[in-house]
């Protein structure tokens, strides 16, 4: 079940995200209290915060500072690309949500 998957991951995401900003304050990216922020933030998100989104990324508002990510890519044939200072309108973001109806998200697989 989707809804199922999404529940499932959560807890996962919340870790991935929280250690994540904890490297970002070791390496000085962000300051003490914007990991704090973080974590409150992730530790009172909601189930539906976690629900899937697409990212658009015109290549044109990028390309500048696209990085190849060399030996870091989860398969070394594949086409990736690494986007450190990403700001937020180089990007539009797709909500899955809100694209089916909530029939969709309840249907068995």
């Amino acid at each position: 079940m989707v809804i199922y998957e999404i529940y499932k991951n959560k807890r996962q995401n919340k870790t991935k995200i929280k250690a994540g900003a904890a490297i970002m304050k070791i390496e000085g990216k962000i300051t003490s209290q914007a990991l704090t922020a973080i974590e409150n933030r992730v530790d009172n998100a909601s189930f539906f915060d976690f629900f899937p989104v697409i990212y658009v990324i015109p290549y044109e508002k990028v390309k500048n500072i696209i990085e190849d990510p060399k030996d870091k890519k989860a398969n070394l044939n594949s086409n990736e690309f690494l986007i450190c200072e990403l700001k937020s309108d180089c990007f539009d973001i797709i909500d899955i949500e809100k694209l089916f109806d909530k029939d969709f998200f309840e249907r068995e697989d």
